[in-house]
């Protein structure tokens, strides 16, 4: 199954509106072939990302996630525990402001080099 998340919170690449998001993550699931799913938005209180854990724990092993940027991901620090809980349960995260896929936390280094490029 595919889910999608989008958040309201200021990143260091800007804020985008939801509209905006759903807009940009609808053209990418369709380019992709994947189903649209109403994403769930995140809270817009910083660091929060109760939404994004409880779609963590409503996914089956294998899910998709689909988020909007990786700027929405957390401050270095705890990116990568973020990251792990994340592939607890989905097979993959697709970044669709950036066309970037994760297939393991193997990969982690690849978000890492990519945010290092700013």
């Amino acid at each position: 199954m595919i889910h999608t998340y989008t958040t309201m919170r200021p990143t260091i690449a800007g804020r985008t509106s939801s509209r905006d998001q759903n807009i940009l993550i609808s053209e990418y699931v369709k380019e992709k072939k994947f189903a649209f799913t109403i994403p769930v938005p995140e809270m817009v209180f910083p660091g929060c990302y109760l939404q994004l854990y409880a779609l963590c724990s409503r996914a089956v092993h294998g899910d998709i996630l689909i988020m909007f940027s990786i700027f929405q991901l957390a401050e270095h620090q705890e990116r990568l525990s973020l990251f792990r809980h994340i592939f607890t349960k989905f097979s993959e995260v697709h970044f669709a402001r950036e066309n970037l896929v994760v297939h393991s936390l193997d990969q982690f280094s690849i978000i890492e080099i990519h945010l290092s490029t700013l």
